[in-house]
C-alpha cells in the first residue's frame, strides 16, 4: 500500500510540474537549483522537499519546476530530494559569504598562533510533518540520527539509498555483532527507502556502538548509544 501511495504522490507531482515546464528564453537549466541561483544548496533540497511532500502547487519559476528533477529521470519524487542533498553536499559554496545562509554550522574559536577548520553538522531534511527526518551520513539518509537507544526498547531505523539494492545491516555491541531478530538484508523499493526493526537486549552494556550498513557497492558507518 505504501509504495502505491508513493506512486501515485510521485505521479501527481510530476503531472503538476508539467504544466510549469515551459523554459524561459535565456534560463539555465541546473537539474537541482530550485531557486536558479546558480548552485545546488541545502535551501535547494528543502524546496524539493518540500514541493514532493507538503505543497505540489509551491510557487517556483518555470526552470525551477524544470529544474526540480534533480536526477533527470522525468518523474518528481523522493529520489530528486536525495540527489539534490547529494549534490549540496559535493558542490562546494562560491564564497564564505553565501555558506552562511544555507550551512549549519560550528566554528572553534581560535588562538592567535593556531587557527582551527570550521566543522559543519550534516544536513537535515524534513520530509513532511509527520515523516521521519532524515540526516544525510555518507551516502546515505538516516532516520532518527542521532540514534540513541535504551535496553529493551524496540527500535526502528530507516534509510534512503540507492532505489531496488539490497543492504546488509550489522550492529555491533561490545561482545560483537548483533544476531537480533529482524536484522535481515534489505531491499530498497523504487524511492530508495527500507527500514529495519529489532529489539535492543536487556543485558546491553551502556555505551557508544556502531552500525555498518552495505549496499550498492559502499559501506556506510553510523555511530549510536545504548543509554
Amino acid at each position: 500500500m505504501q509504495k502505491k501511495l508513493r506512486s501515485a504522490l510521485c505521479a501527481a507531482v510530476t503531472a503538476f510540474a508539467a504544466l510549469f515546464s515551459i523554459q524561459a528564453e535565456g534560463a539555465v537549466t541546473l537539474p537541482g537549483d530550485l531557486n536558479c541561483d546558480g548552485r545546488i544548496t541545502v535551501e535547494d533540497a528543502v524546496l524539493s522537499a518540500r514541493l514532493i511532500f507538503e505543497n505540489p502547487a509551491l510557487i517556483l519559476s518555470p526552470q525551477g519546476i524544470e529544474n526540480a528533477d534533480c536526477d533527470a529521470d522525468g518523474l518528481l519524487c523522493l529520489l530528486d530530494v536525495r540527489s539534490a542533498l547529494h549534490k549540496a553536499s559535493q558542490i562546494a559554496p562560491e564564497t564564505p559569504a553565501e555558506t552562511t545562509a544555507v550551512t549549519i554550522s560550528t566554528t572553534t574559536a581560535a588562538a592567535p598562533a593556531e587557527t582551527k577548520s570550521q566543522e559543519t553538522d550534516p544536513p537535515v531534511i524534513v520530509t513532511a510533518p509527520d515523516a521521519p527526518v532524515y540526516t544525510q551520513i555518507g551516502s546515505l539518509l538516516v532516520s532518527p540520527y542521532p540514534f540513541r537507544v535504551t535496553r529493551n526498547e524496540e527500535v526502528t531505523l530507516h534509510i534512503i539509498g540507492r532505489a531496488n539494492t539490497e543492504y546488509d545491516i550489522n550492529v555491533y555491541y561490545s561482545s560483537g555483532a548483533s544476531t537480533a531478530k529482524g536484522l535481515e538484508n534489505q531491499y530498497t523499493d523504487s524511492q530508495g527507502h527500507t527500514a529495519w526493526s529489532w529489539k535492543i537486549g536487556g543485558k546491553t552494556n551502556s555505551g557508544e556502538y556502531h552500525i555498518d550498513i552495505i549496499g550498492g557497492g559502499e559501506k556506510t558507518t553510523l555511530p549510536f548509544r545504548v543509554e
